[in-house]
């Protein structure tokens, strides 16, 4: 009675989500409270939960509701939460069922090598946490090895709670003893192994799991006892129907990649490849499979590949607002076959983020310009995915640097040649033509002076230097094997032009 007395108000909590139809008699009336409430702990409950176990659950730990949902729906308890840890529970009869949901952003992965502890620890986008993080176990800390990039501890093979912190923020994590106990085996363990064993196994295996079945009935979806149970239960129905669908996605195994984690809403594009091959015997997967993509709680149907290959599946997508995707989200992709089973899945993050390693460029068609000859200029700015910037624009200024020659007596030459502004070109480079008067009759050098800014007026130049000749024709000298080829080049093409070659011997010193 202690128990049920120190979740008194709890349950009252839960049950008061139920309809009027609790006034009917208590043996036909419904058992499930409505709907199940979700509640979040707080570290030292947390810590307090996988220590003790969760009989170790006080009224306490219920008070920070968060989320709720209809407790016969088994597939909305899986939606989204934010990171933390929660006590998900509804009621059965006079007893409050509850569980521990964890939603974490971190990744705990033991390097087994049957002597020491090792323990990688990275994040949901696969960087591992260096040395800034701290790591302990059981209250002691494990130093950052980083010739392993690991948090290690020579003969440390015991299990407990995993704390990792950084940022302000701890995640805990269940670690089992990382390899077996070189203990001997007592009688029991030998008995066990001789009755259960090869070959008495196979009669007294299912007598076992029979027994413990019946053990735990009102529980039992599998085997005899869930087959009975389905027939007049429509949950137990639907768990087993999970379990058949869940059986075949298991029959095959799969990866799937990206081009990146990170995406932005807009003016981006998703490349993903997708590898689907049998468990056993890695036979590769030959029909089509439909692309979901899912973010809040919402699923849109993209397309229906078939295979490159025999088991390969490639997919782009240029993402733009009439996906309705939302910034900060986490989209999940998956690949379903004819029955709705998903073979393949994957996540990638959507954030409007600002990439610092920008990069400008500038070039121009021609360093050494001849009269008659176009110049073009080419600009473009990217960021580290290559990809161009969207809220990119350019100023340019052409300024003679240096006047040799005049074609004429008087010739007027201003200190600014042209300028021009535009925004940048969303694919490619932008290209931008020099009118070819604002070029004077002389023979000079100019310089191309771009600058780039974007939405937040940050500004970045680049400079070009070119050289101006007012003679179109140009001569140009080769040695191919034993001979010497002349060409004469005429606004970037070869001419005819009768050719005066005077040849000399060098004089001697």
């Amino acid at each position: 009675m202690s128990r049920h007395l120190r979740f008194a108000f709890v349950l009252l909590y839960l049950l008061s989500w139920q309809s009027a139809a609790a006034q009917q008699r208590l043996a036909q009336g419904r058992q499930r409270s409505y709907y199940t409430k979700v509640f979040r702990l707080t570290d030292a409950q947390t810590v307090r939960l996988y220590q003790k176990g969760l009989a170790a659950a006080k009224t306490s730990f219920f008070t920070q509701p968060v989320d709720s949902f209809l407790t016969d729906s088994l597939r909305q308890w899986r939606r989204p939460l934010p990171v933390g840890y929660y006590l998900v529970a509804h009621t059965e009869g006079p007893r409050l069922v509850y569980w521990l949901r964890s939603v974490t952003d971190r990744e705990v992965v033991v390097l087994d090598n049957q002597a020491d502890l090792a323990l990688v620890v990275r994040d949901t986008t696969g960087q591992l946490l260096d040395g800034q993080a701290q790591v302990s176990i059981g209250g002691r800390e494990l130093p950052f090895d980083a010739a392993t990039q690991s948090f290690r501890k020579a003969r440390g093979g015991r299990g407990g709670i995993v704390a990792v912190t950084q940022g302000g923020r701890t995640t805990y994590h269940l670690l089992n003893r990382t390899f077996p106990s070189k203990t001997q085996h007592t009688i029991r363990n030998v008995a066990n192994r001789v009755v259960f064993g090869f070959p008495l196994g196979y009669l007294t295996g299912p007598v076992r799991n029979f027994v413990r079945s019946l053990k735990s009935f009102s529980y039992t979806t599998t085997g005899l006892v869930g087959l009975v149970r389905s027939v007049f239960d429509e949950d137990v129905r639907e768990e087993r129907q999970n379990q058949r669908e869940q059986r075949r996605e298991q029959a095959w195994t799969h990866y799937m990649v990206f081009s990146k984690p990170r995406y932005r809403p807009q003016g981006d594009t998703l490349r993903l490849k997708a590898r689907v091959l049998r468990r056993q015997g890695g036979r590769p997967y030959t029909k089509p499979l439909t692309l979901w993509l899912s973010s809040s709680g919402k699923d849109k149907k993209l397309a229906v590949l078939r295979p490159e290959r025999p088991g390969s599946y490639v997919y782009e997508l240029p993402l733009t607002d009439t996906l309705g995707l939302q910034s900060g989200r986490t989209v999940y992709v998956r690949l379903d076959d004819s029955r709705e089973v998903t073979l393949a899945s994957g996540e990638f993050q959507l954030e409007d983020y600002e990439l610092k390693n920008t990069r400008y460029t500038l070039r121009v068609a021609e360093t050494e310009q001849r009269r008659g000859t176009p110049q073009a200029l080419f600009l473009r700015g990217t960021d580290a995915n290559e990809l161009n910037l969207l809220d990119g624009r350019v100023r340019v200024a052409v300024v003679p640097t240096q006047v040799t020659r005049l074609a004429l007596p008087v010739v007027f030459v201003p200190d600014t040649l042209w300028t021009h502004a535009q925004p940048l070109d969303a694919l490619g480079e932008t290209r931008l033509n020099l009118p070819p008067n604002v070029l004077p009759a002389a023979d000079f050098n100019y310089r191309v002076e771009a600058t780039f800014l974007n939405s937040d007026n940050e500004r970045h130049a680049e400079l070009a230097n070119v050289t101006c000749r007012l003679d179109p024709g140009q001569l140009t000298v080769q040695i191919h094997n034993d001979s010497v080829q002349l060409r004469f080049q005429q606004a970037g093409k070869n001419a005819p032009r009768a050719p005066h070659l005077r040849f000399g011997l060098p004089v001697p010193c």
